[in-house]
């Protein structure tokens, strides 16, 4: 049992580390690709590491703004599992 929570922590680990940049880069594409901001707004929203771009330019009521902020709850706690794994492997 101790080996099923074990290997939970890791593989939430390495969904942290795979699928975190490529998913939310893609739904901020997405979320800026029929909008009508200029170009330079459209790069902040890209490549803004904490996201403060998107939640300043996109507005609130935009349709990927529920699955985002979904995404980043899910990646929040799949990162305290990680972060458990982490201290695991250091003890």
């Amino acid at each position: 049992m101790v080996e099923l929570f074990f290997g939970f922590l890791q593989l939430s680990f390495y969904i942290i580390v795979f699928t975190f940049i490529p998913v939310t880069l893609l739904v901020r594409v997405l979320s800026i690709i029929h909008g009508k901001n200029d170009v330079k707004v459209n790069v902040l929203v890209i490549i803004d590491v904490f996201s403060l771009s998107y939640y300043y330019f996109i507005p609130k009521e935009h349709r990927f703004r529920k699955l985002y902020n979904i995404l980043l709850f899910v990646y929040l706690a799949l990162s305290i599992f990680a972060f458990g794994f982490g201290i695991h492997m250091y003890v």
